[in-house]
């Protein structure tokens, strides 16, 4: 702590880290000197993906490629869909440490849509993988839209990857994908835990958008129901930090925001979805 009211970036993680029950700490292990050890082999073969790059979405032919350690022999990628299902084996060719492959467009096209996952094996074990989007075109872009929380195809690793999390010391939020909606196929479920003082949200890059002529922010929520505040951006009774101002015309990240009221520690979550700027 920095001080009694102000923590420091770090704590929450270590925080987390802390209570697992794989951690230990010097006072609560024993004697290392004593302690019988296994020796094992080092892995004289392993690899990991070049590309395809984590969620890249994949329309035409997919480009596979591998850096390689140790032994260069028996290399392969494999596609599997969420399930674990096999879906393709395609051999690699092993050249400069590297493992390269190419699964054609025709081939992608016949998987059809689905968040699959590209894996590189060596010597018939896994070395590393990666989720990425097949035959899924990017939505099209709306200026005015926030969120509907449809575009996610039910997985929340993406969704995580659009939204960053910011917290105070102490306090968690998981933002997930939720049947719990106001149309369409998904809503979005904030769940949070907040300590007496404390605040959790999570903020969506806009990458500039223009919202001139725009009257507001429309949401449909699900509250709680324990009281708690809930922080967003309203147009009429915005009130910036330092003088700072609210500028339609250039707005760069959406935010939601609780903090607690009263004393306890609160663990709950609420429901949002359809969130856009309206006229």
């Amino acid at each position: 702590m920095i001080s009694k009211n102000r923590g420091q970036e770090l704590s929450n993680g270590f925080i987390i880290f802390y209570n697992k029950d794989a951690s230990v700490f010097m006072n609560e292990s024993a004697d290392f000197t004593k302690i019988a050890v296994k020796k094992s082999v080092a892995k004289d073969a392993y690899a990991y993906l070049l590309a395809p790059s984590s969620y890249q979405r994949v329309l035409g032919d997919l480009q596979l490629v591998a850096k390689l350690g140790g032994r260069n022999d028996s290399v392969a990628f494999v596609i599997r869909d969420k399930a674990g299902k096999l879906l393709r084996e395609i051999p690699a060719v092993a050249e400069n440490n590297l493992a390269k492959a190419v699964l054609s467009k025709a081939e992608v096209s016949s998987l059809g849509a689905q968040i699959a996952s590209v894996e590189v094996m060596v010597g018939g074990g896994l070395s590393d993988k990666v989720p990425v989007l097949l035959n899924m075109a990017a939505p099209a872009e709306n200026p005015l839209l926030v969120d509907d929380f449809d575009n996610y195809y039910g997985d929340n690793g993406l969704l995580g990857g659009a939204y960053n999390a910011n917290t105070g010391s102490g306090c968690t939020v998981v933002p997930k994908l939720s049947g719990e909606k106001h149309g369409g196929t998904n809503g979005l479920a904030f769940q949070y835990s907040i300590n007496k003082g404390g605040y959790a949200g999570i903020v969506k890059s806009l990458k500039n958008v223009n919202w001139s002529g725009c009257r507001g922010l429309q949401f449909w929520l699900k509250p709680d129901g324990m009281g708690q505040k809930l922080i967003i951006l309203p147009f009429d009774s915005f009130k910036g930090k330092n003088g700072g101002r609210l500028e339609p015309a250039n707005i760069k990240h959406f935010g939601i925001y609780c903090n607690t009221v009263g004393e306890k520690t609160v663990d709950s979550v609420m429901y949002f979805d359809d969130i856009q700027a309206v006229k």
